[in-house]
C-alpha cells in the first residue's frame, strides 16, 4: 500500500535532488604541526554532489555506469535551480505524507489515551501522566532515578 508511492517519490524527485542539487560540505584536509590530518569545513567547500563529480572527473577519479555521462547529468541539473529542486522535493514530500494520514473511517472507535472528564483539571491529568511514567512507561535508558529519592543515578545513566 505504501511502497509504490514511496518508491515513486524517491525515483522521480528525491534522488535527483539528492545527487544533483543538495548542498554538501566537503572537507579540506590540513596537516597539523604534529603530523595529524585535520579536516576543516570551509564555506568555499560547499558543493553539490554533481559539482564534486565534475572535479573528480577532471582528476580521472570517477567512472560512471554504462549509458550515463557527465554531460547528461549536467544537462539534467541545469533544467532547474537548486532552490527550485528543493521546493519541488518538499512539495512532493508533503503530498506523499498526505497519503499516510488516516481517514475518518480508520479513526472511528479509537479512544484517546488521556482525556479530561468533567471536574478533572489539567493538573490532575499531569499527575496521571507522572504516575504512568513512574509505573514503567518511560523511555528506555533513563534509569530509575527520581527527583525526591535517595538513590543516586549511575554515572553511566543520562537523564534528559
Amino acid at each position: 500500500m505504501y511502497a509504490k508511492p514511496i518508491n515513486t517519490f524517491y525515483e522521480g524527485v528525491f534522488n535527483a535532488w539528492l545527487n544533483l542539487h543538495r548542498p554538501c560540505l566537503f572537507a579540506t584536509e590540513v596537516v597539523s604541526e604534529k603530523g595529524k590530518i585535520i579536516k576543516r569545513y570551509k564555506h568555499k567547500d560547499v558543493k553539490t554532489p554533481l559539482e564534486r563529480w565534475v572535479l573528480l572527473n577532471e582528476q580521472g577519479l570517477v567512472t560512471f555506469k554504462a549509458g550515463i555521462t557527465l554531460e547528461d547529468l549536467l544537462a539534467q541539473a541545469s533544467g532547474k535551480t537548486d532552490l527550485q529542486a528543493a521546493q519541488e522535493m518538499q512539495q512532493a514530500k508533503a503530498e506523499l505524507f498526505e497519503l499516510f494520514k488516516p481517514t475518518p473511517a480508520q479513526t472511528t472507535g479509537l479512544k484517546p489515551v488521556l482525556s479530561l472528564s468533567k471536574g478533572t483539571t489539567h493538573q490532575d491529568t499531569q499527575s496521571r501522566v507522572k504516575t504512568m511514567r513512574a509505573g514503567g512507561l518511560r523511555r528506555p535508558g533513563r534509569g530509575l532515578h527520581r527527583k525526591n529519592s535517595k538513590q543516586k543515578p549511575s554515572p553511566l545513566n543520562f537523564h534528559f
